[in-house]
């Protein structure tokens, strides 16, 4: 299983986009890698970015999962979403999108060092 990802906050995640998806336990990731980045602040309540140390950057991240996308529009109701602090707290498994750049080759080695190291925790 390949050793060389790391958690890299700053990494550039420009023409990066949904390439896959992880069911996996928000507040897990949240022990091993600390809290989540901030999202985009509408859609995307928090995300991690990781880096091979090479040119392949990925990122986990939800996706209008939480009431963030819901409560300024009056037109929208949250529908039970939680809020993004007590989403990635939450010890329910849920999906959570992968992002990446086309054509990277390497998603599901990804995937499965992601699931290895969350779950050893």
């Amino acid at each position: 299983m390949n050793a060389q990802y790391r958690i890299a906050p700053g990494a550039n995640v420009d023409r990066t986009g949904r390439v896959g998806q992880v069911v996996i336990t928000p507040a897990k990731l949240v022990q091993q890698f600390g809290a989540p980045g901030a999202g985009e602040g509408y859609k995307v309540s928090g995300e991690f970015r990781f880096t091979d140390g090479g040119n392949d950057v990925f990122t986990v991240y939800d996706w209008k999962a939480t009431s963030l996308y819901y409560e300024d529009d009056a037109d929208r109701q949250s529908n039970g979403r939680p809020k993004p602090a007590d989403f990635w707290s939450s010890q329910v498994p849920c999906t959570l999108n992968i992002g990446g750049r086309r054509g990277t080759a390497k998603i599901e080695q990804f995937k499965r060092w992601l699931l290895a190291v969350v779950e050893s925790a």
